[in-house]
């Protein structure tokens, strides 16, 4: 600011007064926060850490399985699995099994021993999720003929292909029970006969297997 005094003898005195720049600075800052209060704008916050892409899971079923055997019988397969999320509702996995289960009946000893490989399609909703898969068991069947002289055996390959779905339902934590179905094309269809010519058993075009289980799952 400047002011200008007029005096006798026509003196003029000037002086100047210039504001500090620290009371500037500090007029500025006040201005600014001022500012950021009266918008309301949020501040910035770290974003949650983001889980795992990856899960993995294993577990015990009990399951009727029709086909590979004479008669309908009980197995417990136990199974292993992977899968990758492509979002929140969307994930791609890959899975394991392994089963045996054996029959004796008035002629025959059967032995039915697999695993089983699978890729699915997996959709997630919370605390449920469904498995829709392409499944393949390979393995073989050892069979035995009773009543007979002399004892026959036999080792068959097995193999089928089919499609398996799978309805999980977490429970506590890792913990879930699961409902799982299974229905495929035996590509092996060997007789077991004795001599001269009576059938014990054929394996059928079609097999399935249906149950239930537990496992754990971790993402």
């Amino acid at each position: 600011a400047t002011a200008s005094y007029a005096g006798a003898g026509n003196a003029t005195s000037t002086a100047t007064s210039t504001a500090t720049p620290s009371a500037q600075t500090r007029a500025g800052t006040t201005t600014e926060k001022r500012e950021d209060a009266a918008s309301g704008s949020p501040r910035p916050v770290d974003a949650p850490p983001r889980a795992s892409d990856w899960g993995f899971v294993a577990g015990l079923d009990g399951e009727v399985l029709v086909g590979p055997t004479p008669d309908p019988m009980f197995a417990m397969p136990v199974f292993f699995g992977v899968a990758k999320a492509l979002s929140s509702h969307v994930a791609v996995g890959a899975g394991v099994r392994f089963e045996r289960v054996g029959e004796s009946t008035d002629r025959g000893d059967f032995t039915w021993t697999v695993g089983a490989t699978e890729l699915c399609v997996i959709l997630l909703g919370g605390r449920v999720r469904l498995d829709a898969c392409g499944r393949g068991h390979f393995g073989v069947i050892d069979a035995r003929g009773d009543g007979v002289t002399p004892t026959r055996t036999a080792t068959r390959p097995w193999a089928d292909l089919g499609v398996a779905v799978a309805f999980r339902v977490r429970v506590v934590g890792p913990l879930f029970v699961e409902v799982q179905g299974f229905g495929g094309f035996a590509l092996v269809q060997d007789r077991f006969f004795v001599e001269p010519s009576t059938i014990v058993f054929q394996v059928p075009l079609l097999t399935g297997h249906a149950g239930a289980g537990l496992g754990f799952e971790i993402w």
